[in-house]
């Protein structure tokens, strides 16, 4: 049988929906975290609870899926809005079924813009720009690489200037692109446009236990004025310095 985006998500929300009886209230403080290991949770408490900052808008580059093991739905679900970045068409669809108030880029993010070969890998989140990256997936852990295809590639400053108001600037950036995090924040400026919170994996991709964090990762973003704020050993949440010292002296 094809399952198409409408019918995987018509079964997702019918697998969701609570089973609570006529008798029982539902319990309204309870979070449900869409993200890999709670990621999403973990950044929602930083912005209301530590930051005290009531209004979330983000960028997610390496989207993928719009709803599973994704760090940004939890937001768009209390009523937020971003935008998705992601070059697999597979699921173009999906965000247009799930998230209409969300703009879904089909492109990837890098140093500099043009075009590029992308790996298409089965499962799709670990598809990605680097042939390395793909051939280790194929090579040490039997993936499939499922095809393969040129892509636009757009810099963070292209998405920045082209998809967000200066008056409405993300705050939140999640970024996971299988072997790019580290070139695409090099790339970045963070001087026209500096989001609060960045949500970045930084632990290398293995099925035999054999991950290892990306240390080179936490100094960039430490030079770049952040501290690492909380970690799922998968992914890491980094504060901006400042906005985190401001928010003592109010």
């Amino acid at each position: 049988m094809k399952y198409s985006a409408k019918s995987i998500l018509a079964a997702r929300k019918k697998a969701n929906q609570p089973s609570v009886s006529t008798a029982e209230s539902p319990d309204l403080t309870r979070k449900i975290s869409y993200s890999q290991s709670g990621e999403d949770i973990i950044v929602d408490f930083l912005f209301s609870a530590m930051l005290n900052i009531n209004e979330v808008s983000y960028l997610d580059i390496g989207a993928n899926d719009p709803i599973d093991l994704n760090n940004t739905y939890f937001f768009y679900k209390k009523g937020f809005t971003g935008v998705c970045v992601d070059p697999n068409p597979f699921f173009k669809d999906a965000y247009k079924l799930s998230r209409p108030g969300d703009t879904h880029v089909l492109a990837g993010v890098g140093p500099k813009k043009g075009n590029l070969k992308f790996f298409e890998v089965n499962p799709h989140t670990l598809s990605t720009f680097s042939e390395e990256s793909a051939r280790q997936f194929v090579e040490e852990d039997g993936h499939e690489i499922v095809r393969t295809y040129k892509v636009p590639v757009m810099t963070l400053d292209q998405i920045i200037n082209r998809y967000f108001k200066e008056s409405a600037l993300p705050n939140f950036l999640n970024l996971d692109v299988e072997g790019w995090d580290y070139e695409i924040i090099k790339s970045a400026k963070f001087k026209n446009w500096r989001p609060t919170v960045v949500c970045i994996e930084t632990v290398t991709y293995s099925t035999k236990k054999e991950q290892e964090k990306i240390v080179p990762l936490f100094k960039l973003l430490e030079d770049h004025g952040y501290f690492a704020y909380a970690d799922t050993f998968i992914n890491t949440i980094f504060v901006d310095k400042d906005v985190w010292e401001k928010r003592r002296q109010r």
